[in-house]
């Protein structure tokens, strides 16, 4: 506090807050002073308005105690009441509702910084930041209230909104399933110029208090795609698809599974596509999997194992493809015959749903002695090298994210064996003999012996 600056002492009702009424009207707090109190622990208050500039003395003279804080864009924040805990929030934002304050909302503090309300009953469940004592409260008055001022409407949901800010909606207000592009997540609202004025802009507010910001509502993934791709070409490499319902991120998985088991009655109503060629897509994929189940049972016997396989080859190593099939399994590029290769699987449970890559791939069986009659004709080798749990960070998962052969790793203990499927005898000499400088024994083995 400076020189010169009055200090206001407000009497605080034992409940945290008053209605006012004709012949009880505010003693208690005299002018509507602007700045923070000077209070340590978790709170509650009611916020009843946000203005360009200090209100007039008599505004919101319909209850007690009401202060305010100037934020860093300058507005002016009013807020009312004093709680403890979020219940007595609430009934005091329903009473100030039925005064005629329609859009007042609840909001928390914990020693003077605003939180969100997830945070702060998770606080107040946890007993992480100490209810609020009080009897008075200090407030610091700044500012003189002029009667000239512009009220800006401000809501719960709109923590997004700042001047110059890009227009955007808040994903609060979407109760359905869609999908959408993330785009990334800020410590503020963000201006049009960092997204390359994508739109439509969709938030998300995280408990910390950072925005979450995504573009574009759609019913299926495959709707998304072309919104993501538009977000690579403006230089956003690092966009992804992700789900949302009921307000909440959910897994890709988690809102696939969502479809089959509801259909397309969850879907957002202002989501873009056709909800018909989702249930198509539904019932293909019910199909696929009863395909698979014919699959098990006629084909995968004992030797036999299942591989997905790419179309197309590629004559040099195709880091975005395989990134790309890697999110929806564990694939590899096999240097070989230069496809994208799944691992073998011989447990239907094993087997990956990569509906999304039907186009993509092919689906292949695969004997033992097939296996064993490639490597002989090509004079394959296996490598074999046995590693502790230790030893697979640093150096060692670098070198084997870079040999592009098919790997199979085998747990036994505190061990691992590792072992590289058909890799060319020049190759598995220069394997072992990189090993050998860290310090592993490797074992070069002829699959026919």
């Amino acid at each position: 506090m400076t020189k010169g600056d009055a200090v206001d002492y407000v009497a605080i009702p034992a409940t945290g807050f008053e209605i006012l009424t004709p012949t009880n009207t505010a003693p208690v707090a005299k002018a509507k002073p602007i700045s923070a109190e000077t209070s340590i622990g978790l709170m509650y208050r009611v916020q009843v308005g946000a203005f360009s500039k200090p209100v007039a003395e008599d505004q919101f003279n319909e209850f007690t105690p009401v202060s305010a804080e100037k934020r860093s864009n300058g507005i002016f924040v009013y807020m009312a009441g004093y709680f403890v805990g979020n219940a007595k929030a609430f009934e005091a934002q329903k009473s100030i509702r039925k005064i005629g304050y329609s859009d007042a909302f609840v909001v928390a503090y914990c020693d003077g910084q605003r939180i969100t309300l997830s945070e702060a009953k998770r606080l107040e469940e946890t007993k992480a930041c100490a209810p609020i004592q009080f009897n008075q409260i200090s407030i610091q008055n700044n500012a003189p209230a002029p009667t000239d001022t512009t009220r800006i409407m401000v809501t719960e949901l709109d923590y997004y909104k700042a001047i110059g800010a890009a227009p955007a909606f808040s994903v609060e207000t979407k109760k359905g399933l869609f999908f959408t592009v993330q785009l990334g997540v800020y410590n503020r609202p963000v201006d049009k110029k960092t997204f390359k004025d994508m739109s439509p802009l969709i938030t998300k507010r995280l408990p910390n208090g950072q925005i979450r910001y995504s573009t574009g509502v759609y019913v299926s993934i495959e709707e998304a795609f072309p919104k993501r791709d538009q977000a690579f070409e403006k230089g956003i490499t690092d966009a992804f698809i992700t789900a949302y319902y009921e307000g909440e991120r959910i897994s890709l998985t988690e809102a696939e599974a969502l479809l089959r088991k509801d259909g397309t009655g969850v879907i957002e109503k202002t989501a873009v596509g056709i909800a018909k060629d989702v249930e198509s897509r539904i019932e293909a994929t019910k199909k696929l999997d009863n395909d698979i189940q014919e699959i098990v049972k006629n084909k995968m016997v004992k030797g036999i194992s299942i591989q997905l396989i790419s179309k197309n080859q590629y004559n040099e190593f195709p880091r975005d493809v395989l990134n790309r099939f890697n999110s929806h399994a564990s694939f590899y590029y096999d240097i070989n015959d230069k496809r994208i290769k799944s691992n073998l699987y011989s447990r239907i449970d094993d087997i990956p749903q990569v509906y999304f890559l039907r186009n993509e791939i092919d689906t292949t069986y695969i004997t033992d002695q097939q296996r064993l009659d490639k490597a002989i004709k090509n004079d394959l080798r296996n490598v074999s090298f046995e590693i502790s749990s230790t030893e697979m960070g640093g150096d060692m998962s670098d070198m084997l994210l870079r040999l592009n052969y098919r790997k199979e790793f085998v747990q036994e203990g505190e061990s691992i064996e590792v072992i590289l499927h058909d890799v060319p005898p020049t190759i598995a000499q220069d394997i072992s003999d990189r090993l050998r400088t860290l310090k592993i024994r490797a074992e070069v083995v002829d699959p026919a012996d």
